[in-house]
């Protein structure tokens, strides 16, 4: 029986991550997933929190307005702290030991579920993702050749509307566009030649894309990713499962926007950032235009939250370090300082 590797990342992730994994292992066919967390170092108490969860002692807060409900209460899972894991555990949690960023935790958790010969993909998602309970089911049914699958990405908060079903790269900018953004779930899927890219927090990668592909880019530190990893994967194609929608929670480690908040000073600094790293890698004779566009960016935030949101921009546009904020975000700049420095 083929199995699903499931690939989590958790960073302060204390508020999401149990109805992430009860919305998983109550779901259809959860037998047939096998399920690594990387933990980039969480300062809430993540890790514990997991731990107690899985020997049955403490239990998921499911918010009042999920919009779906576990079926049954799962029982206490088998957990294992081991970097190979062991096969026969469904659950198997790892402490990265430091914030290497989503890239870098990803390619940990990958590294040991591909020790698995039975696992024929690899399901990377959110933390604060509730997962219905047809999705893996649907995922798992998806035949043919593919490099990366993605499906349906919607708010948790307001479970009528979309927040993602991929997205297009505007090649002159590097702004990234989102298929479907706030659109209602009646809209029909995007056509595949519409996609650039798969949203990553609901991305399936295929064996084969891992070969061909490598590792998720590390540099990146946060966001552009998943934008990055689909230029790699040569022949492979992107494909799309309409039946495979997460719901989820934006903006919880690091302040991406949401509907009713914008930016935070640190997702500024590093979307800008980032953006530019694409940019110089895949794009370099609009690089100039790229700037034009993060300048102009810096202006539309200033006026519209102020100073040191435009100066956050800045400062990742420029590749500048982010201690402008508040004392969090000491931690960040030397870790995204680090994941400079990688190839």
């Amino acid at each position: 029986m083929s199995l699903m590797g499931v690939a989590i990342v958790t960073y302060n992730s204390h508020s999401d991550i149990l109805v992430c994994l009860e919305s998983l292992l109550t779901a259809e066919q959860s037998e047939r997933l096998r399920i690594v967390i990387v933990d980039n170092a969480s300062t809430d108490g993540t890790v514990s929190l997991i731990e107690s969860w899985a020997r049955g002692r403490t239990k998921a807060r499911w918010p009042e307005n999920c919009p779906i409900k576990a079926n049954t209460t799962p029982k206490p899972v088998s957990i294992s702290s081991s970097h190979r894991g062991r096969r026969q555990d469904r659950l198997t949690l790892v402490q990265a030991g430091q914030n290497g960023g989503f890239a870098a935790g990803t390619n940990l958790a990958l590294r040991i579920l591909r020790d698995d010969p039975d696992i024929d993909r690899f399901w990377i998602l959110n933390p604060d993702s509730i997962i219905p309970p047809e999705t893996p089911k649907a995922l798992m049914g998806v035949t043919g050749e593919f490099g990366l699958m993605g499906g349906r990405v919607i708010y948790a908060e307001t479970p009528s509307m979309i927040q993602s079903d991929g997205g297009k790269v505007d090649p002159r900018t590097g702004r990234t566009i989102s298929l479907g953004l706030g659109q209602p779930l009646s809209t029909n899927s995007p056509e595949l030649a519409e996609l650039d890219f798969v949203n990553g927090a609901n991305m399936v990668a295929s064996p084969e894309f891992l070969r061909v592909a490598g590792p998720m880019p590390e540099d990146y530190f946060l966001y552009y990713e998943e934008v990055d990893w689909a230029q790699r994967r040569a022949h492979l194609p992107l494909t799309y499962c309409d039946r495979a929608a997460i719901f989820h929670t934006a903006g919880g480690s690091i302040g991406s926007p949401t509907l009713d908040r914008g930016p935070s000073l640190l997702s500024h600094h590093t979307k800008h950032r980032s953006r530019m790293i694409y940019m110089r890698r895949y794009h370099p004779n609009a690089v100039f235009l790229a700037y034009g566009y993060g300048l102009a960016k810096a202006i539309q935030v200033l006026l519209r939250q102020g100073p040191r949101h435009a100066l956050a921009v800045l400062s990742g546009l420029f590749s500048c370090s982010p201690e402008f904020a508040s004392n969090k975000v000491g931690p960040y700049a030397t870790a995204v300082a680090t994941a400079a420095k990688r190839p």
